[in-house]
């Protein structure tokens, strides 16, 4: 009902008291009989000619069983195109910050249901990308609404009205995806100083003062980062990650960079949380489920046993220049491009990153470079350059035993 733009009354958000919007919709507005509402009395109580009448109206329906198979039919929505329903999900997420992580006034604070909050809160509006992806993503909207449409087997619309229609549809369900993955970015990138990662507690009584929004985003990671597993309709089972597959071009440049920030982790978390979320690139990097085979490339750094072997390719003058004394980010210029160089001595590892190809582990090898000239001990490897490299070379290179 709350998609039924049609037949609803003016000022209302559904067509019906029997759709189930929104909680505080429901709290605040006065709801009266729907449209819908009001053809099923009629068909109830009417006669033959009345109930005829009332089931030749064109009311959008759905039943509980339909909720698993649309994310037009889910309950406690608000909206009636997907962009609308994906932005009032996000402003509710942030409207309930204050009564879902805050202690405030409550004497007795059961946090036992956070878990289950948030993960619905960041998860149940993906079923609108795979709306985009699977239902409708594949140019079939002009025709699936010509076979609605027809009547006595001739279109009622022209083709101009159908092209129309479906490039309205294009660009909102594109929006809501963008809206996503802007959505899952603000999360990972939320200042400790607004919304700290870290649960506080009342120092005395050890109470909860506050929950932390690590969980998150934990989620926010995975929901973006990780395959999902997508079981949307009887005819879609598969594995399918948002930066891999953001629907439309504008939203994979969008993707791009936000993949890139969750990978960098130059954002406030706990130390292990940017491991964590390596861990899960490389491993989606190392199936067939990913169209973007040279993403992986992302996280790739160029490893060498010994000087000779790194020279034989970039030259001896180029190593010396990444060393000299004013250069602490030890960056250089080989054969037009931009690369970073850093040795780790506890190992005898020479590593090399291209920041064209691989722009994460080039900001990983820069900013080790950086910590080192302020006078970081090298033995610690605060930046995971051996984890980062571990990664990428047993998911992406290790050939077996």
């Amino acid at each position: 009902g709350s998609v039924d733009a049609k037949h609803m009354a003016p000022g209302s958000v559904s067509a019906s008291v029997m759709d189930y919007v929104s909680s505080w919709e429901e709290a605040g507005a006065g709801r009266g009989w729907g449209g819908y509402d009001k053809a099923a009395l009629t068909w109830i109580y009417g006669d033959a000619s009345q109930r005829e009448a009332a089931m030749a109206q064109d009311f959008l329906y759905c039943t509980d069983e339909h909720r698993i198979l649309s994310p037009l039919c889910t309950a406690h929505d608000l909206g009636i195109t997907p962009s609308q329903i994906v932005l009032n999900a996000i402003e509710r997420y942030d409207w309930l910050y204050t009564l879902r992580n805050r202690r405030a006034y409550r004497t007795f604070w059961d946090t036992s249901s956070y878990v289950g909050s948030v993960y619905g809160a960041l998860f149940d509006i993906h079923r609108m990308w795979h709306l985009a992806l699977f239902d409708w993503g594949g140019g079939g909207v002009q025709e699936m609404l010509k076979r609605l449409d027809q009547v006595g087997g001739a279109d009622v619309r022209t083709d101009q009205a159908y092209d129309e229609i479906a490039t309205d549809f294009y660009n909102d369900v594109s929006a809501a995806t963008g809206m996503l993955i802007a959505f899952y970015d603000a999360i990972i990138n939320q200042p400790a100083s607004f919304r700290n990662y870290q649960t506080e507690y009342d120092p005395f009584y050890g109470d909860i003062l506050r929950m932390g929004i690590i969980i998150d985003k934990l989620f926010a990671t995975v929901g973006f980062m990780d395959l999902q597993d997508v079981y949307y309709s009887p005819n879609v089972a598969t594995y399918v990650s948002l930066w891999d597959a953001p629907f439309g071009t504008q939203n994979a440049a969008l993707s791009q960079r936000v993949l890139d920030g969750m990978l960098g982790a130059n954002y406030d978390t706990f130390p292990w949380f940017k491991y964590y979320a390596l861990n899960i690139f490389a491993a989606v990097t190392n199936t067939n489920l990913v169209g973007s085979v040279d993403a992986k490339e992302r996280i790739a750094i160029e490893r060498f046993d010994n000087r000779m072997e790194l020279t034989e390719i970039y030259g001896e003058a180029a190593i010396e220049f990444a060393t000299q004394g004013d250069n602490p980010q030890q960056t250089f210029v080989w054969a037009g491009e931009q690369f970073v160089y850093t040795y780790l001595p506890d190992r005898n590892w020479h590593l090399v990153a291209r920041k064209s190809r691989s722009p994460v582990s080039y900001q990983y090898l820069r900013e080790y470079n950086e910590s080192l000239n302020a006078g970081a001990d090298d033995s610690l490897d605060n930046y995971g350059l051996k984890i980062l490299l571990a990664y990428h070379e047993y998911f992406n290179n290790f050939v077996g035993f």
